[in-house]
């Protein structure tokens, strides 16, 4: 019998695995602005962090007079992930203690986010951490409901 009271550990991933939330956020205030919609990184990341940018569909076109749809949101996604290519580093630390947890836990791990797949994989991939979790990665973006609901956790 372990001595570790767990059955398997989760895992989030932005902001615990990778240093991805201002890389996201300049995007998002550069296309905003785009827009005409004039905010600072902080404003955005208070208004945006941990939310899905099209469940602020409102709030961007209250403020833009743009209704973002399909289209926007995928040259957002490409654009986002052109700079998590570029600049995207791991929280200090954190792929060596996964590699540990998952030693541990004989594999027993995975990560959920609220971020879209293409985005977790590509960030796990830069970080050399894809192979640990690559049979348990969900995202929120294949759930009913996404963030604040706990269902991709």
């Amino acid at each position: 019998m372990s001595h570790i009271p767990f059955d398997a550990v989760l895992f989030d991933c932005d902001g615990v695995l990778v240093d991805s939330e201002r890389i996201t956020h300049v995007v998002l205030v550069q296309m905003l602005g785009e827009l005409g919609w004039t905010l600072d990184i902080e404003d955005a990341m208070r208004i945006f962090v941990g939310k899905m940018v099209k469940d602020e569909a409102a709030r961007i076109e209250a403020h833009t007079g743009f209704a973002i749809d399909d289209a926007w949101l995928e040259q957002f996604r490409a654009r986002r992930n052109e700079a998590l290519e570029r600049d995207l580093v791991e929280i200090p630390g954190a792929p060596a203690a996964v590699r540990a947890v998952h030693a541990a836990f004989d594999g027993r791990i995975a990560v959920a986010s609220g971020a879209d797949r293409r985005k977790l994989e590509l960030q796990l991939r830069k970080v050399g951490l894809f192979e640990c979790f690559e049979a348990h990665i969900y995202s929120g973006h294949e759930m009913p409901r996404s963030k604040p609901h706990p269902d991709v956790y």
